[in-house]
């Protein structure tokens, strides 16, 4: 009962507008734009009265309602979701260039985003951009190890459940289930989902997704003054 009041809710409160549209099963579900372009890419650099520098590096990525949402997910938890990740691993723990690294796969409704974020200093910007590329021509030239992707799926899912602890987080994926695929999607039906990714699925995406020449890039990082004033407090 208090599903369906939600659902009734939800579905009254978007009827109205003209981003939503009836999927003839009297729910709602968002309309997806068509013929959306990759962007060229491109690099800005950005200065700042801050003591680090910032940079994002990313390109276009997939819609949540894609064949290969899951793959990505897999792939986004090996590549930098965690200690355990490639990202962490080597240029924070090997390299020691940042103070945070981590990638990202945003699911959208008609598209999505994928990229790395690296916080670092301001002379390391170029060691650790060519260190996340080098991550990236890793997994389109050689295929993972079965234990690596059996660790990554085991970290995906455990993550996912654990999220269920919340109760904002369960309402989120009521509400995302009901906008996305007009429906509510079971965990079980997810954790199975990521089971069936294969390692052969893993590489053909990354293959696709990780040319970093179709990449765009933006720095942000300390101005002149800022780091004058960085080498005056420790002097």
């Amino acid at each position: 009962m208090r599903y369906a009041l939600l659902l009734a809710t939800l579905a009254a409160a978007l009827a109205a507008s003209p981003a939503f549209a009836g999927n003839g099963n009297g729910r709602s579900r968002l309309k997806r734009a068509a013929g959306l372009k990759r962007p060229k890419p491109e690099r800005e650099v950005h200065e700042k009265p801050i003591m680090q520098a910032h940079v994002v590096t990313g390109t276009m990525g997939y819609s949540v309602l894609s064949k290969v949402r899951y793959t990505l997910l897999v792939l986004n938890t090996l590549l930098g979701e965690g200690m355990s990740s490639r990202l962490f691993q080597n240029i924070r723990e090997k390299y020691g260039f940042a103070y945070s690294i981590f990638s990202f796969a945003n699911l959208l409704s008609d598209t999505g985003n994928f990229g790395v974020y690296v916080g670092t200093d301001v002379n390391n910007i170029g060691n650790s951009v060519e260190l996340i590329y080098k991550e990236l021509e890793h997994l389109r030239s050689k295929p993972i190890g079965d234990a690596e992707l059996r660790r990554t799926k085991a970290q995906l899912k455990g993550t996912m459940v654990l999220s269920l602890e919340s109760t904002t987080n369960r309402m989120t994926r009521l509400g995302s289930g009901e906008l996305y695929f007009g429906a509510f999607v079971p965990i079980n039906q997810i954790l199975t989902s990521i089971d069936a990714v294969s390692i052969g699925d893993v590489f053909e995406l990354a293959k696709k997704l990780f040319q970093v020449e179709k990449f765009s890039t933006v720095i942000i990082k300390p101005s002149g003054k800022a780091r004058l004033a960085a080498r005056a407090a420790v002097a």
